[in-house]
């Protein structure tokens, strides 16, 4: 077929057969057309709150120069203040925008700890790591003006992929998408769930629970709050209360204990409610000229949706620098009323106090990527593609170009999509 076509700078014109095999190439679904650009965005939770406001603005670009915080790889051109551009003529026949993000998740007891040397350990060399408790009460950190085993610790737990899950579930909601050729012309402007398309692992894996270990994902968020700048690292509980001693004045009893070292994980991460097509073909080609700016951005549309959005991506939770305690209420105080318990030594009522207060450790990736569907095309076959494509069934028998400002017909004139001479503005819908 690529044979027939004989899309050569030099053609003036092109025969039956080649005709045939453009026209095959041009009615074939729109998932097997070729993909001429694709832009994509990588980020990982957590993210730095400044940096998440940063790449998340009201007006936000998913086309151009990357941003702290997420990586960003395109095939398109840069236009500077102008937009991005195409570097070749395209006929445009359909995009997607495709949102994906962790195929797991689940949740872990933790604590968080800060090293004494908040760099990596192949510089400072290697640190001792105290044991990590998954229940302690006030005498545990400070009995009697001596330091306990629980001194340094803040009572934490790891939340891995559901804050991907959430911030791009809330982030399909905040916003609509538009694209604007030529800084005049709407190609689409529409709530972005209506567009998007969310790559679940559910299709694969479908939705299930098993277990995973925790320490492979309990080190890469720890390596990640490093790269942050952040200090603290969360540690996985390596010890099991199961008492405490009045000949301790009331400290907690520990054994060693292997049973935080897996969790139940959650395979899925399907969406409802979004676009159910990985691509949307348009009524009629569309023919983009190379250098002409193509803005295609997201308006933020919906504050809560967007709040939550920052809220799930960031390194914490109430807008702090860093990780800090979480409580149930924003009125509660650090730790609840203590209560008596009977010691497992004497018998013996010991009071004690535990904390309320949780430091939220989060993981997980994220990716965005857009897709352009179409043909790169010589300008010297522009004419004959007229006919092409009338030929293919174009509701308006030519090809729609916003740089025209309407349909482009075979005898040069230039129509609105209902048909009628163009105005100042054309919407074409997808």
């Amino acid at each position: 077929m690529k044979k027939n076509m004989m899309l050569r700078s030099d053609l003036k014109s092109i025969d039956n057969s080649s005709r045939e095999a453009m026209l095959a190439c041009l009615t074939c679904g729109i998932g097997n057309m070729p993909t001429t650009e694709v832009t994509t965005i990588t980020g990982e939770a957590p993210m730095n709150t400044s940096d998440a406001l940063a790449f998340f603005s009201d007006d936000m670009s998913i086309l151009g120069e990357s941003h702290p915080g997420v990586a960003t790889d395109q095939t398109l051109g840069f236009g500077g203040s102008s937009g991005t551009s195409l570097q070749t003529d395209l006929l445009l026949f359909g995009y997607g925008l495709h949102v994906s993000v962790e195929p797991i998740s689940f949740s872990a007891h933790a604590n968080s700890w800060t090293p004494p040397v908040p760099v990596p350990p192949a510089v400072a060399g290697p640190y001792s790591a105290p044991a990590s408790l998954d229940v302690f009460t006030d005498r545990d950190v400070v009995n009697a003006g001596v330091a306990g085993p629980a001194a340094g610790l803040t009572a934490a737990y790891l939340s891995w992929g559901q804050p991907a899950w959430l911030a791009m579930a809330h982030f399909l909601q905040a916003y609509r998408f538009q694209w604007i050729v030529g800084g005049r012309d709407i190609v689409v402007d529409e709530p972005l769930v209506d567009v998007a398309y969310f790559t679940g692992a559910d299709g694969a894996e479908g939705f299930g629970t098993s277990e995973v270990a925790v320490l492979p994902y309990f080190r890469q968020v720890n390596e990640r709050l490093r790269l942050l700048g952040q200090p603290q690292i969360a540690l996985p509980i390596t010890h099991r209360r199961y008492g405490s001693s009045s000949a301790l004045g009331g400290a907690s009893l520990y054994h060693p204990t292997r049973d935080y070292e897996t969790a139940p994980a959650s395979w899925g991460s399907s969406i409802a409610g979004c676009c159910d097509m990985p691509f949307r073909k348009f009524r009629s080609p569309c023919f983009l000229e190379r250098n002409v700016p193509i803005n295609i951005g997201l308006v933020r549309s919906n504050d809560y949706h967007y709040d939550e959005l920052i809220r799930n991506l960031s390194v914490t939770e109430n807008g702090s620098s860093g990780p800090t305690g979480f409580y149930p209420d924003a009125l509660m105080g650090p730790s609840v009323a203590g209560i008596p318990e009977l010691s497992s030594d004497t018998g013996a009522a010991v009071t004690t106090v535990v904390q309320q207060n949780r430091i939220p450790f989060k993981g997980g990736a994220w990716q965005i990527s857009f897709f352009l569907k179409g043909l790169e095309i010589p300008r010297v076959c522009r004419e004959p593609l007229f006919d092409i494509c009338t030929m293919a069934g174009s509701s308006v028998g030519g090809i729609w170009n916003p740089a025209a400002g309407g349909i482009m017909r075979r005898d040069g004139s230039v129509m609105a999509l209902n048909g009628q001479p163009v105005g100042s503005q054309v919407v074409h819908g997808g």
